[in-house]
């Protein structure tokens, strides 16, 4: 496997801190040399994707407040044209450990283990969340059932964690339990990521290609996110029991679990604040320098990449508002999480496959709107891009292939000429095609998708009045 590197970006932002350990500044600038090999452990499964309204492991509070997952590796899933689940799922273990006084195997070798701590951002106003297109597909739920919506005039709470992974169990006999710290914290204002650049910058200015992150305090002595006060972060550690562990099969394998834990006690985030959670591996084992991580017992995070080629798709002027992202705190800066979205910009194609974790979060709000997934009749009317389907002189319409590649057909159909346009839009609303036709009542639109980037799209045809609304997937 090649090597690891992160080329010397200066310091983009600091918000301040917290305790003499906290810091929320983002630091790019130590080189990584070695990309972890995590054992060539292969998963066996897929991620567990979370229903709407109800808990994955039972274990979640019960109260009059609507709720529901925010799920963003499943969300992305959908948009990309599900590159993480399937039959050859994208997905790899990440291997983290509390302290950089031990070992881990690498392609080059033995050298200090990479990663603490992995953490995710969740911004539950992201677009795609609240598309009412998208909620029945990504929740498997009927046509016209309500779900939560929050916006960023509301607080909420966030009830309960869960991440998908495996405690792998090398050591069997145990005095005390090997455990999970949990972390949750409110994460507010967002940088951009321009990839003419490679820098975050505070202010967007220009439809560069680009993403956008949220920052959140550090705790660099618990290895955990932190917020400016005790009062407004919740932190607890979790016992992982026996029956929780999986061994390594004869073939290399490990089963996907999916961690679905309630917080002590529900935690209330401001309006307008993201939500950064952390999960850190506590091991009560005694170890050395010279051990490596392979000896003891350890808990592998899930997370999926969007490609075979290993680099996520940066598409042009998309996701400003999505401020969701998967962050890594590296042995050599336990100050920081850097986001993936840098690990990613710097390292060569395929040197990075740890883009979108498997942390979620299950949050709640008594005073925020509801909104419907798609139905024809009744399409949402929060937060979405669904159109009501009034079809009568739309004979026939499909698209093929689908997914599709590099070139999108859309055949249609009518009971009696008319002007008819067709156009294609992304996940967020932006048109990335658009064709007419005049007095017609058979043809065919055919687009060119090879510049697309892989994901969601819409095609809708409109004709004197009238208009129909379908998904396609490109997929690269």
């Amino acid at each position: 496997m090649k090597k690891l590197i992160l080329f010397g970006v200066a310091a983009a932002f600091s918000a301040g801190a917290y305790a003499q350990a906290i810091s929320s500044s983002l630091l790019l600038g130590k080189d990584r040399t070695n990309n972890p090999t995590v054992d060539n452990i292969k998963a066996v499964g897929n991620a567990t994707v979370h229903a709407a309204n109800a808990p994955a492991g039972g274990n979640l509070r019960t109260t009059a407040l609507p709720g529901r997952w925010y799920d963003y590796f499943s969300t992305k899933n959908l948009l990309l044209g599900s590159p993480f689940t399937g039959t050859t799922p994208q997905t790899a273990f990440l291997n983290t450990w509390q302290s950089a006084n031990i070992k881990q195997t690498f392609s080059t070798g033995p050298g200090t283990v990479n990663y603490l701590s992995s953490a995710q951002v969740i911004a539950p106003d992201f677009f795609s969340y609240n598309d009412s297109n998208l909620l029945n597909t990504l929740y498997g739920i009927s046509n016209g059932s309500s779900l939560l919506y929050i916006d960023t005039r509301h607080g909420y709470e966030v009830d309960s964690i869960s991440v998908n992974g495996t405690y792998l169990r090398v050591k069997k006999s145990r005095l005390t339990p090997d455990s999970l710290i949990i972390s949750v914290a409110p994460s507010t204002g967002y940088y951009y990521f321009p990839k003419a650049t490679y820098t975050f910058v505070p202010t967007y200015t220009t439809q560069d290609t680009l993403f956008a992150y949220a920052p959140f305090y550090v705790d660099s002595i618990r290895k955990i996110a932190s917020s400016a006060t005790a009062a407004t972060k919740m932190t607890w550690s979790v016992p992982l029991t026996a029956a929780m562990g999986d061994t390594l099969s004869s073939t290399g394998t490990v089963s996907i679990h999916a961690f679905t834990f309630a917080l002590p006690t529900p935690l209330q985030i401001p309006p307008g604040s993201n939500v950064a959670v952390s999960v850190t591996f506590k091991s009560t084992d005694s170890w050395t320098a010279a051990d490596s991580v392979e000896e003891y017992n350890r808990f592998l995070t899930l997370f999926g990449y969007e490609n075979t080629s290993g680099h996520m798709t940066y598409a042009y002027g998309a996701d400003r508002s999505d401020r969701n992202g998967a962050g890594l705190m590296f042995s050599s800066d336990s100050a920081h999480y850097i986001p993936s979205i840098a690990i990613q910009g710097f390292n060569p194609t395929g040197n990075f496959r740890y883009q979108y974790s498997t942390i979620s979060a299950f949050m709640k709000c008594d005073s925020c709107a509801a909104i419907q997934t798609s139905t024809i009749d009744n399409p949402g009317p929060v937060g979405g891009v669904a159109v009501k389907n009034v079809t009568s002189n739309i004979t026939s319409i499909s698209a093929f292939p689908n997914p599709a590649v590099n070139e999108l057909t859309i055949p249609f159909t009518l009971a009696k000429s008319g002007n008819v346009t067709v156009t294609i839009t992304n996940a967020i609303g932006q048109v990335t095609g658009r064709q007419n036709f005049n007095n017609i009542s058979t043809g065919k639109a055919v687009f060119n998708t090879s510049a697309y980037a892989s994901g969601l799209y819409f095609y809708t045809l409109q004709v004197d009045g009238q208009r129909y609304t379908d998904r396609v997937v490109v997929s690269h």
